[in-house]
């Protein structure tokens, strides 16, 4: 009797002992993404091909559903398909968001948007009522959304437009000022994996022209709609402002904001109003590139001429009676902060005309005065 315990035991022991090592390394198998091997197929769905595999004391459900969802599970013989099935929800209700045109100095954004955010974004396009005119704006990003295929842009000042298979609607002021700040939250989840480092709140003051006044209210009635854009920059922007602020149309104004600053960031128009607190708007009479004189953070005005990059010395040119043939004018810029990469380039607008000078330095006219750039070694 002792030795058939024995055995049994010995049996119960090694069966164990398999079941460990089996479940050990179809477990390691299963984090990379691959199918067990000491499992046996015995269950399938149809959903697209999910198999159900059962091991010693354990159950693998390699998911492939027609959605795209194709996730490998491992527990135990108690785990059920049904025991996923707000995951797979929260997948197939899933917002892919990527670029559909990049422009200079930009990054490829690819944001995925599951949850509330997500059934916020299709509660947006589902009341839209589209017609058969297309969109002529330029659009910024592609929106999948299940198996339809969305595209947006936003028109110069005007209101969010979204163009579906040829036919075209626009968003209220509200939702195009959401959508895009949905975007540019989730941006920001994907600029770096380095870790983000804040400094102090700061305070800081820009200058916009009001392009546009949309007429439209938030739901509160609290705040009014406008499109607004900086000197030089042709980036429309919709805002949302307090309605104590009365703006015109095609008038400048000053806005003070305040916040903390993301290290190493390099703010978006868009981006600098949902991101910051507007302390305060002042109507300005400031013109051209007084416009441009404050900035988040410091930064050196600099020009691409001659394959060289030549930086702002902050000095006034010295030189009288000066030629009145130029030598050359900045075409292209590029934001604040970024270094110019193409010739006649800069990172602070375009249209400056400038004459070479001496000691390696070029001079620009900028507001009716010479400014000295010097090239660094």
């Amino acid at each position: 009797m002792k030795k058939v315990i024995k055995v049994l035991l010995i049996i119960i022991i090694s069966i164990l002992v398999l079941a460990l090592v089996f479940f050990a390394l179809d477990y390691s198998r299963v984090q990379d993404g691959k199918k067990p091997i000491f499992c046996i197929p015995l269950g399938y769905y149809l959903d697209g091909g999910t198999t159900e595999y059962f091991g010693l004391g354990y159950k693998v459900i390699d998911f492939s559903r027609l959605s795209g969802y194709d996730e490998i599970k491992i527990g135990t013989w108690a785990m059920q398909y049904g025991d996923f099935y707000k995951e797979i929800e929260d997948y197939e209700n899933k917002i892919i968001i990527e670029s559909a045109i990049l422009r200079e100095n930009e990054e490829k954004v690819h944001i995925e948007i599951s949850g509330v955010e997500a059934e916020e974004i299709e509660n947006m396009f589902n009341k839209l009522e589209f017609k058969s005119e297309t969109c002529d704006g330029i659009n910024d990003y592609i929106i999948t959304i299940k198996d339809k295929m969305l595209s947006y842009g936003i028109e110069i000042y005007t209101s969010c437009h979204i163009t579906q298979s040829g036919k075209e609607a626009i968003l209220n002021a509200e939702d195009s000022y959401r959508l895009i700040e949905i975007i540019n939250n989730h941006k920001d989840n994907t600029v770096s994996n380095e870790p983000v480092v804040q400094i102090n709140e700061i305070e800081f003051v820009r200058t916009y022209n009001v392009k546009s006044d949309l007429k439209e209210t938030d739901q509160t009635g609290n705040y009014n709609f406008y499109v607004v854009e900086q000197y030089q920059m042709n980036n429309p922007t919709i805002i949302k402002v307090d309605k104590k602020y009365k703006l015109e149309e095609k008038n400048n104004y000053e806005f003070t904001f305040k916040g903390v600053k993301k290290d190493e960031k390099d703010y978006s128009d868009q981006e600098i109003f949902t991101d910051f607190q507007i302390m305060n708007i002042e109507k300005t009479d400031k013109k051209g590139m007084e416009q441009r004189q404050d900035a988040i953070q410091d930064y050196t005005r600099i020009v691409k001429v001659d394959g060289k990059l030549y930086y702002d010395t902050g000095k006034e040119s010295t030189v009288k009676g000066r030629c009145g043939v130029m030598d050359g004018k900045i075409e292209t810029t590029v934001h604040e902060g970024q270094i110019p990469s193409d010739e006649g380039q800069s990172n602070f607008g375009v249209g400056f005309e400038y004459q070479r000078g001496a000691d390696n330095t070029i001079e620009m006219l900028i507001n009716q005065k010479w400014i000295v750039f010097e090239a660094k070694d």
